[in-house]
Parts: C-alpha cells; structure tokens; sequence
C-alpha cells in the first residue's frame, strides 16, 4: 500500500482518539461532584404494595429516613432509590413519577420519569439524587405521583429500597 494512505490512516485514528479524549473530558466537566469517602449508609426497605393514581405527590410507604450529619461538617448525600415499579395507563403519555426530598427540598435531579405504561408486569427501576447538607439531623424522604391526569394512570411499587450514602464534602 502506498505510504501516503497509511499516514491518513494514521492521522484519521489519531483524530478519533483525540475527539474521544476531548468529548470525555467535557462530559466529566459536566458532571462531576466530589466528595469524600463514604462515612455513613442509611437503608430502609419495605416489601409492602405502595400505590397511587393520584397527580398529587404523596409520601412514599416505608421511604424515609434521618441522616446525621457531625457538627462543623457539610455533607455530600447520594440518595438511591430501587424499586420493583408498574405504571398503568390507556395512554402510553401517561408516565409515573418519583421526587427525593431532603428536608422537604428537592434533591437533583429533581422529579424523574420513573416510568411508563409499556409493559404490563412488574420491571425493577433505580434512580440516585443528590444533596448537599450542613450539620445536623436531615430527613430524607421519597414521594410518588401518577400521570397529571387523575385517574388515568396507576403507580404500584413492590419491593423497595432507599439507600443514603453520606460523604464529607
């Protein structure tokens, strides 16, 4: 092969690796948030039906929990939320949602779609938050809402965990 296509060859590989770097480097910008080792873990579980087909956010069976934070510290919380989910509607636009409340504030990213009627059985779903805290007692919660629609769409959660890992920020 001529030495000319093996020098574009070269330089075209050389360009996709560096695009690659580069794009790695402005997702990482993006999102990155830096705490410290983990210095708690906070879990409750429940088995027991939640549901709801109310566009109203109500607080979730069995999800909440405290967190406390040592005085003269900040903390950085990573909220966890895993659940076997349905999500009912004659619309496939309906959708189900889930919000984590630290203190009764949103943690980010705020309320999520959780999910949607595509499918007919229980599908395990997870979502994390997160929050940033100073010293003190913190009430960490989940809350629940169906479709803006009143009863249009139902939301019924099966076994469930919330985990809140706590760090040094």
């Amino acid at each position: 092969m001529p030495r000319f296509g093996r020098g574009i060859r070269v330089a075209l590989i050389g360009a996709v690796l560096l695009s690659g770097i580069l794009a790695g480097a402005v997702i990482a910008a993006g999102i990155k948030q830096n705490g410290g080792a983990v210095s708690a873990v906070y879990t409750v579980n429940s088995t027991a039906t939640a549901a709801t087909s109310s566009p109203l956010w109500a607080d979730m069976l069995d999800m909440k929990t405290t967190v406390h934070v040592p005085s003269g510290q900040h903390a950085t919380l990573v909220i966890t939320f895993t659940a076997e989910s349905k999500c009912t509607a004659e619309d496939v636009n309906e959708s189900c949602f889930v919000i984590a409340l630290v203190d009764g504030g949103a943690a980010r990213p705020y309320d999520v779609y959780f999910d949607s009627p595509s499918h007919k059985m229980m599908e395990t779903r997870s979502m994390q938050w997160t929050g940033f805290v100073t010293a003190g007692d913190h009430v960490v919660k989940l809350q629940f809402s169906a479709s803006a629609n009143p009863n249009q769409a139902g939301f019924q959660l099966g076994a469930r965990e919330l985990t809140v890992l706590r760090s040094k920020a």
